[in-house]
């Protein structure tokens, strides 16, 4: 009995760790938006930004001329050789293979990369609203923190997911429970 009152007071004290921190970031959210759209403003003239955007514009043309290429084959099939016409269907299909890898191997950078150091630099904030008494540091950690969007493209939402390991001390028995938690919060950010 004294494990499972052990347990839900852990839990509840999670919960409240995770709360507390998404409240008290998402409400002083907006100097970090202010501050990000006057950063983005600024280096929306610089060369950092001029060239990002040619090699963007640079990209759009290319795309654009294979479009016209597969069109064009496609127009003049009857007199191209078959195997001109293979060749582009074997490049349009790798293209298509390289862009969705592309967009996976970027989700797995981030997911083996940027998350880990994203969760640890917020372990110590969530950490800081967590119950010394009852929790125990070594016990506690961030699986996962979603930031708002500061491209306004979406919700403002910010985000924790708390994960806390309770070894039950029952007899004969070596059981871990392992308790997980998550808060969300729309950032106070003003106008959209």
């Amino acid at each position: 009995m004294h494990a499972l009152i052990r347990l839900s007071i852990a839990e509840v004290k999670v919960q409240a760790a995770a709360s507390e921190t998404v409240k008290e970031i998402a409400t002083h959210y907006a100097p970090v938006d202010r501050l990000y759209s006057k950063a983005k403003q600024k280096a929306a003239g610089t060369r950092t930004a001029e060239v990002i955007g040619q090699v963007l514009d640079q990209i759009r043309k290319a795309r654009g001329a294979v479009t016209q290429a597969e069109e064009s084959a496609a127009t003049y099939e009857s007199i191209i050789p078959d195997s001109i016409l293979s060749l582009l269907e074997w490049e349009k299909k790798r293209r298509e293979q390289w862009e969705a890898e592309g967009q996976s191997m970027g989700e797995d950078v981030v997911r083996t990369c940027v998350d880990p150091v994203l969760n640890g630099a917020f372990q110590p904030i969530v950490w800081h609203y967590a119950d010394k008494r009852v929790l125990q540091k070594e016990q506690f950690r961030v699986t996962k923190v979603t930031l708002p969007d500061l491209n306004r493209a979406g919700e403002p939402w910010f985000g924790v997911e708390v994960e806390y390991r309770v070894r039950l001390p029952l007899p004969f028995v070596s059981k871990t429970i392992v308790i997980r938690k998550k808060a969300m919060e729309r950032a106070w950010v003003g106008n959209r």
